[in-house]
This record gives C-alpha cells, structure tokens and sequence, in this order.
C-alpha cells in the first residue's frame, strides 16, 4: 500500500507528458482565451442583455466583438416589449442587424455612439387599436418594415462640438432625417438632480423624403392645401391661426413671422408641384452659433425660440447640407487645373480631400492643394498635413508647420499630434530642414518680456515655424536674466529629451550648445548684463 503514492504520482506524470497530453493541453482554451477584451466585452453584453429580459423577451442569433473599432454587432435579434393594451398575438420587433458602435480605441478625444438597425419589422400588435386604424388609413397596414435605423452622436471633447443625425425609413412610405450641429454641447450641474443643458447651435434640419406616402397622406388634407393656386395662401392662413397666442414683445418678432410664413407659402406650392422631399430648417447664419436659452423659452414660450432659431421651410437642407460644387468648375479642374484662380483651386482642392460638396478624390484634392502649401498658403497646408498624418508624419509635420507659421488655427495641435509620434531626433532633423538659416531680430533683446515672446512662438510654432533649437536660443538667453517662465520652457524640452533616450539627449545638448552660441554673442556684444544689471 505504501507504493501506492509513487506509482500514482509516476503515472500522473506520464500522463502529463505523454504526446496525447499535450495536444489535448494545447487545443484546450487558454487562460488568454477567458480574459481577451472580446470575451470580457461579450460577457458584458450578455449580462445587459439577461437584465433586459427581466423586462422583456430577447433572443438573438449571433455576437460579433471589435475592441479596436469599438464595434457590437447582433444578428437576428428579436424583441417582445410589452404593451399595455390588449393583443391578439405577442408585439415583436425583428432586427437582421444591430450594429453599436463607440469611438475606435486610438481616438481618445473623441465620444461617439453610433447604433445602426438593418431589415427592422414591426408586427402590428405594437400599435394601439387606434394608432393602428390611424396608420391603416394613410396606406401602412399588417407588418410595418423598416429597413434602416441609424443614430450618431458625435462628440469632440476639447472643442465641446457636437453632432447629431438619426435617421429612419419606413419601406414603400417615407425616410425622416434629422440633424443638428453644435459649437458647444455639456451641461451644467448646479442642481444635480436636474442639470440644465448649455448648447450653443450652429444649425439644424428636418427632413421628410417622400417615398410614396405623400399619395395616401394628402388625402386627410383640406382641398385649399392641396389646389396649386390657393395652396400657398392656405398654408400660410393654417400657420397663421397656429401662431395665436405666440407672439412675443420683441421688435424681431415681426420680421420672424413674416420669414416664417413668406417660406411656408413659396415652399407648399413648389412641393405640390414636385412632392419629392420638404425640410424645415434652422435660417440663421451657421458662423454665429446660438446659444439655446431653454429657461427663457419656458418663460416666454415658444414665439422667443422661433425667433432665436429663424425656421424656415424648404425643398432642400439651406444651412445642413454641404454647398454643392458647380458641375462647370469641377469639370475646369479636371480638364485643366492650370486654369483655376488660387481661390477655386484652394475651394475644390478642400472638398476634394473632405469629399464636401464633391465626391471625395484625395489624390486630385492634394494635387491642388500642394503648390498653393508650397507658396505659404496655411489653410491648404493644414488640410494636407490632416490628409497625409498617420501615413506620412514627416511630411505631415512640416506642412502643419507652414500652417503654424501663417497662424491657421488648429495648425498647433495638428503639430503637437503629430510630434507624439516621430522620433525627438526626426523632430529636429525635419525643424532643421524646414527653417534653415535664420536672420533673428534685435528687437526683442530690449525687453525680457520680447526676449520670453520669441521663445514661445519658436516652441509652439505659431506665426513661425516651430523649431526647438530656436527655441533654446531665446529661452536659455531669458532664464539667464532671470525669467522663471524662460528657465521652465528650457527645462521641460530638456526633460523630453533625456525621456527620449541617449541618443536623443546627446543630440539635443550639442543642438542646444550650437543656439546658444549665438546667445552668448548677443550677451556680449549687445552687453545684455549691462543693460539688465540693476543700477
């Protein structure tokens, strides 16, 4: 009995490393295979998704998880909400596909929600007994189908901006789409429990696109809304009467209404005409945002936002959409670029690359683009340096870097982005290249607060070209007089290079030293301690 344990443990070792025990050990899951972000994220879902069920029945077909993306992708995925009336059958709502998705896993300044509902059917048992005669009646009975469902919400989070679009399609009937594009979006939290929103709007629209549900919707409408010579004048007498009560104390309240209705009866009879799609858009001018005093529309009601937000009524978006380039310059373009102003070549070589008012070219754009960038022009560098970033950082950089030197606005954090991810050694080679020999002013030398200015424009590069060496010219020539501000700026390019390894700390010193020959023969021959030495 005693040899028991030995040969047990004997044998247990055999096992273990016997062939067939380490095939099965290998094809076995792994401990990575538990704790993958894929896993993690799909135990997750699942677990929301069994807490949903405590409200109503889920099922689905299949998951699919991209962390990288940030992406959530159901298939086959049915719903049986629960409805307060009384049903013959179960509501159920079917989905072929539901796609979730956030900002990918490298855009940390950006929140995003994008949910996207494919092949979506909603059985009739969904709709009271009254919403469902009502809908029978303009033309949707048995199963309504609708084949996209898209949300987005996108939030840029050092600006604050925002932008909103949903959209819906309801097959044989019509498509709603709604947008709304804000300069700055947050809330704020005095009173916890309600927080009050601070948007500041730049545009917004609502869309309805005819897809054949205009001929059995026009049919509840009275005849004068629907005769061509009185069906301007009847919209704007149903608007009118609509508008009692709304009137504010304002002195732009007149000219309000007056827009309003003057839109209302053009865009009825031109849609009558050609019942292809309506929008009600936001008529004030994108460039001067509005904020949205939510409190003061409590107050005063609606008649104080139709001032604020000028609605007016037309066939297509006026401040959303995207102006559309004339068929005429893009064929120029295409033809013989040599021919365009720098003005139209500047505007067709941005939409290009965007892909805004023309589909998107990025070759054609960019070669538009270039030989106003080589010229000086900051706009277009800027574009190309966002176009090229990620695939050419060299290049990149030194056209954000003609963009910082023209004052472009985003042109310095376009650099800072793009220095995240060059070498510091290539940082000074490409700054080297790009400013060369350099005739530096005696100006500043007169104060310590222009000697301190000169040094910030070198580090950030704004209404010059960055250059770190330049940099530490005027910063080593202000900490030697005693700014603080001066000492810093040279410490904290002395910590990223040493951060930055040997080589690069060996580089920077003998860069630093180079510059600061030329300080030491201002120090001397302009007797800066003379000058700065309290008498």
């Amino acid at each position: 009995m005693r040899f028991y344990p030995t040969i047990t443990a004997a044998l247990t070792a055999a096992f273990i490393i016997s062939p067939a025990a380490q095939v099965q050990a290998q094809d076995g899951p792994s401990l990575w295979d538990i704790i993958k972000p894929e896993r993690l994220i799909e135990r997750a879902v699942q677990t929301g998704i069994m807490a949903l069920r405590t409200q109503m029945d889920v099922v689905y077909g299949d998951m699919t998880v991209s962390p990288m993306t940030g992406e959530l992708r159901l298939s086959d995925v049915t719903l049986y909400p629960p409805v307060p009336w009384q049903t013959k059958e179960f509501c159920t709502v079917t989905l072929d596909r539901l796609t979730l998705r956030s900002a990918a896993l490298d855009e940390v300044d950006r929140m995003r929600f994008v949910g996207l509902a494919s092949g979506v059917s909603v059985s009739p048992d969904c709709l009271d007994l009254p919403v469902r005669a009502m809908a029978g009646g303009i033309g949707l009975v048995g199963t309504i189908r609708v084949p996209t469902v898209t949300v987005d919400l996108d939030y840029d989070v050092p600006s604050g901006g925002a932008f909103v679009h949903m959209r819906a399609m309801i097959d044989g009937f019509a498509a709603a789409d709604l947008t709304a594009d804000f300069d700055y979006l947050w809330f704020e939290d005095d009173e916890p429990r309600d927080p009050i929103p601070v948007a500041y709007l730049k545009s917004a629209a609502l869309g309805l696109e005819n897809l054949g549900g205009w001929d059995s919707v026009k049919g509840f409408l009275p005849p004068p809304l629907l005769d061509p010579q009185t069906a301007g004048q009847a919209a704007v007498q149903f608007l009118q009467s609509a508008m009692i009560g709304l009137t504010v104390d304002a002195p732009e309240w007149a000219d309000t209404q007056t827009a309003v209705l003057n839109s209302v009866s053009t865009t009825w009879a031109a849609f009558l005409a050609d019942p292809r799609a309506i929008y009600l858009d936001t008529g004030f001018d994108p460039a001067e945002p509005v904020y949205l005093d939510l409190e003061t529309y409590d107050d005063e009601g609606p008649g104080r936002a139709l001032i604020d937000l000028q609605p007016r009524l037309g066939l297509r978006p006026m401040q959303s959409a995207p102006a559309l380039l004339p068929a005429a310059l893009v064929g120029q373009a295409m033809n013989d670029a040599s021919t365009l102003s720098e003005a139209d070549r500047r505007k067709l070589g941005l939409a290009f690359l965007t892909g805004t008012g023309v589909p998107r070219h990025v070759a054609f754009g960019t070669s538009l683009l270039t030989p106003l960038a080589d010229k000086g022009d900051g706009e277009a560098a800027l574009a190309l340096a966002r176009s090229t970033a990620g695939t050419d950082d060299e290049q990149a950089y030194k056209l954000a870097m003609i963009a910082g030197a023209t004052r472009t606005k985003g042109a310095v954090a376009v650099l800072d982005d793009i220095e995240a991810r060059l070498g510091f050694e290539d940082i000074l080679r490409i700054q080297f290249d790009m400013v060369g020999k350099v005739d530096h002013p005696v100006e500043p030398l007169q104060t310590v607060a222009g000697i301190r200015e000169q040094a910030v424009a070198r580090a950030t590069g704004e209404g010059v070209l960055r250059s770190y060496s330049i940099a530490a010219l005027w910063s080593g020539l202000g900490a030697a007089l005693g700014d603080a501000e001066s000492a810093l700026m040279l410490e904290l390019m002395d910590e990223r290079a040493r951060l930055a390894g040997p080589e690069a700390q060996a580089l920077w010193r003998k860069t630093s030293d180079e510059a600061a020959v030329l300080g030491l023969r201002a120090w001397s021959q302009m007797d800066l301690p003379g000058r700065y030495t309290p008498q």
